[in-house]
């Protein structure tokens, strides 16, 4: 049983790669002398990027405290069972 589904990892993947991606921009835009326009571009998606990846996170959490809730009740279950 896998306790996060595949798509929040690929998810997550995507968003790293944008990170590497934004990561390059940005120092081509803080080394080039760029204008503010650019800067604010940049700012713009590295705040894109830290909701995007908020949002996995919050996900994945929810993803994991329901596979442990279900592991505990199930467990509980189990032990029920055993004693009837």
């Amino acid at each position: 049983m896998t306790p996060v589904p595949p798509d929040l990892f690929a998810e997550a993947d995507t968003l790293f790669v944008e990170a590497r991606r934004i990561r390059a921009r940005a120092a081509a835009v803080l080394n080039g002398g760029a204008g503010r326009a650019a800067r604010l571009a940049l700012i713009d998606d590295v705040q894109t990027l830290l909701a995007g990846l908020r949002g996995t996170q919050t996900a994945v959490r929810t993803a994991l405290h329901r596979t442990a809730t279900t592991r505990i009740a199930m467990a509980a279950y189990s032990r029920i069972q055993k004693r009837m």
